[in-house]
Parts: C-alpha cells; sequence; structure tokens
C-alpha cells in the first residue's frame, strides 16, 4: 500500500463507522422478546411492538444440570447482537433469563412480565421440589397434561386466552417442559439487578403477587397479563424505552 494511498484509507474507514453509527441511531430499538415455560412468540401478539425492531427468542431445550445463568448465556451467545442497542422483553421464565442477562450484556432496558427477578420470588412449591425432588420422577407429557388441566382453574382467562394458552402448551418439547421447571426450582440468583422493570398482576397465582416486588403492579389481571392488559404493557415500555 503506498502512503498517497493510506489517508484515503483511513478517511473512508473513519466515514464508514459514522455512517453505521448514524444508521443505528436512526434505526427503532431492537427488542428481544422471551416467551415463558408454555408459551411462543403468539404470546407477544396482542402488544403493539410496531416503533420496535422486534426478535422473537427461540428457548432451547435446557442441557443436564445446566443453570439458570449458564442456560441465559447460551440463549444470549446464539440469538442476541450485542453490537446495537437492544432492549429485553421476557414473561414468566423469559423474565426469568432477561434478569440473567441483564448483568451481562448491559441492556437497555430490562422489562420482566409476571415473573420473578430471584428465586425467592419464584412459588413456595419450586423451593420445597429442592429438597423434595419429585419433578425428576415426572415426566414432560405428564408435566404439560397437568398444567393443561389446573392453570385455566387458577388463572382468570377469557376462553381466547384460554385456547391460545393450551395450543402453546401442546406444541412445546415434553423434554423443554421437564428441563424448564429444573432451572426454576435451582434458580439460585439471591439479589435482582438494579433498574429491572417488573410488571405483575395481583390475579396472578402462577407466579403468586404475594411472594414478588414488582414496580408495576396491575389490578384484575393474572399471568396472560400481555393479552389481558396489553395497554399497559406498552405504556410501561414506551417510558422505558424513550431516551
Amino acid at each position: 500500500m503506498s502512503k498517497s494511498f493510506l489517508p484515503i484509507a483511513i478517511l473512508f474507514f473513519v466515514l464508514a463507522k459514522a455512517a453505521i453509527c448514524v444508521a443505528q441511531e436512526d434505526a427503532p430499538l431492537r427488542l428481544y422478546l422471551i416467551p415463558g415455560t408454555g408459551a411462543d412468540e403468539r404470546l407477544f401478539h396482542a402488544l403493539d411492538l410496531s416503533s420496535f425492531d422486534t426478535v422473537n427468542i427461540n428457548l432451547p431445550v435446557p442441557l443436564k444440570k445446566e443453570s439458570m445463568h449458564a442456560y441465559s448465556l447460551r440463549i444470549a451467545h446464539d440469538q442476541i447482537d450485542t453490537t446495537r442497542p437492544f432492549a429485553l422483553l421476557g414473561v414468566s421464565l423469559g423474565g426469568m433469563v432477561a434478569t440473567e442477562l441483564a448483568d451481562e450484556l448491559n441492556p437497555e432496558a430490562v422489562i420482566i412480565i409476571a415473573s420473578a427477578k430471584t428465586g425467592d420470588e419464584i412459588p413456595p412449591s419450586y423451593h420445597l421440589a429442592r429438597y423434595l425432588p419429585i419433578h425428576y420422577l415426572v415426566g414432560g407429557r405428564t408435566m404439560r397434561w397437568f398444567t393443561k388441566q389446573v392453570q385455566p382453574i387458577f388463572e382468570p382467562m377469557e376462553d381466547e386466552q384460554r385456547d391460545l394458552f393450551i395450543t402453546m402448551l401442546y406444541e412445546k418439547d415434553p423434554a423443554f417442559l421437564k428441563g424448564a421447571v429444573r432451572l426454576m426450582v435451582n434458580w439460585d440468583r439471591t439479589e435482582a439487578p438494579e433498574g429491572i422493570i417488573h410488571i405483575h398482576g395481583e390475579l396472578d397465582h402462577t407466579v403468586p403477587y404475594k411472594h414478588t416486588a414488582p414496580t408495576h403492579s396491575v389490578v384484575n389481571a393474572g399471568h396472560m397479563l400481555t393479552y389481558s392488559m396489553p395497554e399497559v404493557v406498552e405504556g410501561v415500555l414506551a417510558d422505558a424505552t424513550k431516551h
């Protein structure tokens, strides 16, 4: 490379980097959507997310003896681009994954819904299962059948929400369901990262409201908050991601 060409190359590189930065500033904020144990991207379909560049996270089957933290980092490594600004929106198990990534990835915002920020906020039955690990004896298909029978009884849902819940649940890999339960039972996080925005329905019985400390409580809302109260989620999300 000649000496006369070197300054031109450097100038071209600087201009290219500046153009990329401007393009990223003008682009909508990327929002990663992380669903819960028995759900997929359809859980977010009632939300108006048109102002975001949304990316759906696919929850993989947890590896044997994989911790929540390691599981979350694997998802981030495979599915999250950290070279551009982004935010995380997680529901239930997805919120726990988002919480684990809050300290690791430096997102613009982390919003969790119907979820928990530490192991202390998950249902007491999960704590009991650490000492009486009967979940190891129950197959994923049995878990799926039991959840189908019990969840609609304890969670306030309209018929459309119940049908969606059952459809998503039965499309889940039984191995994933069994592994997801193990992740939550063994989740050992004791401190919540700073700045997490936590939306929780006061009628949530899947992750009982009384055991959580949300930043935003929603009356007359259960676990399917993204469907029953989408306007609440949209408002909180808009406030959390505005600059």
